[in-house]
């Protein structure tokens, strides 16, 4: 099979990311193609496709998005046509669509999150589900996080902390700073993170 086959079946669909990393590392005509001079910012900012590929993690729900992305437009750029399967960015976006403002998911946690979506029916029972998890995980005392750069909920392993609230800490630091404060329930400990803008 030619190395564009190979990067069409990934892209409709028909072999699942790892698989497909496992050709690429076992294929040297298909690395070959992924090294074609091919500019295709932000991808190829580092080199090559090939290169870029090969510094992603293939656990993260994001890498999926991202690789489609870029194999589909190399494809675009070789003048070789193609469709793309958009399963995985949709699901990832219902995602973004289930989480407030002021969260922005960890990798882990949206992987887990997409996991529970397997019984689920339709778009809106997923997304039920999705905001009803993130608001029983991600609880605060009074107000949720005012971040002041993006947001950076933290977790004891897998399990995100409570907020209590925040400080102003503008006297420590040149700029304006805030201070975050988080209670771990599980040890009654008390974690804190500093953002400055």
């Amino acid at each position: 099979m030619i190395p564009a086959e190979q990067i069409i079946e990934y892209l409709e669909g028909r072999v699942a990311l790892p698989d497909f990393y496992t050709q690429i590392l076992h294929d040297e005509s298909l690395q070959a193609f992924l090294e074609l001079d091919a500019s295709i910012p932000p991808y190829t900012n580092v080199g090559n496709l090939f290169l870029y590929l090969m510094d992603q993690d293939v656990s993260k729900p994001a890498t999926d998005i991202n690789v489609r992305d870029a194999l589909s437009k190399l494809l675009t750029a070789l003048g070789v046509e193609h469709k793309s399967d958009t399963s995985s960015l949709k699901t990832y976006e219902l995602v973004l669509d289930a989480s407030p403002a002021w969260l922005s998911p960890p990798e882990a946690y949206v992987k887990a999150l997409i996991a529970g979506f397997e019984t689920l029916g339709g778009r809106r029972e997923k997304l039920a589900f999705a905001k009803d998890k993130i608001a029983r995980d991600f609880r605060y005392l009074k107000k949720p996080p005012k971040w002041l750069q993006s947001p950076s909920w933290l977790f004891d392993g897998d399990t995100p902390l409570l907020f209590v609230g925040q400080l102003d800490a503008s006297g420590l630091a040149h700029d304006v700073a805030q201070i975050y404060v988080f209670f771990d329930e599980r040890n009654g400990g008390v974690q804190t993170l500093m953002q400055v803008a």
